[in-house]
């Protein structure tokens, strides 16, 4: 009877052992999982940023106000947003709507104030601007 007793409690221990290490593994797949799908998507967004084809023309600044022509020279790219980067300021201005490939769109940012050289850039892409010297 008490060797019953005690295989019964062997296998309880057996038991609550490999029950933990299946947690554990468990956890350790759903962690990789998570990993694998927050690289993939940093991943797409890195790579829609690469094939971004844009041209910046007629721009022009007076009195405070910077006005140029965005020429979405990409028909698979859509431009939703653009961001001026100066010496003293970003300005940032969304497009409504959205500006599709081969369309173009003139902007405006009023009451701004810049140094000689303007940073261009689209879709939060800060590696793929055009830099226009003022």
């Amino acid at each position: 009877m008490q060797d019953k007793k005690r295989y019964s409690k062997t296998k309880i221990f057996l038991f609550l052992i490999f029950a933990l290490l299946g947690i554990v593994l468990i956890a350790q797949v759903v962690r990789v999982i998570q990993e694998s799908i927050t690289s993939i998507n940093k991943r797409s967004v890195e790579l829609k940023c690469i094939d971004l084809n844009f041209q910046i023309k007629d721009i022009s600044y007076k009195n405070n106000k910077l006005v140029f022509e965005l020429l979405s020279k990409d028909y698979d790219t859509n431009i939703s947003k653009v961001t001026v980067v100066s010496e003293k300021q970003d300005f940032v201005k969304d497009i409504t709507p959205t500006l599709k490939g081969g369309e173009s769109y003139f902007l405006s940012f009023n009451n701004i104030s810049i140094g000689n050289v303007i940073y261009i850039y689209i879709n939060d892409c800060k590696d793929n601007g055009i830099e226009k010297e003022i």
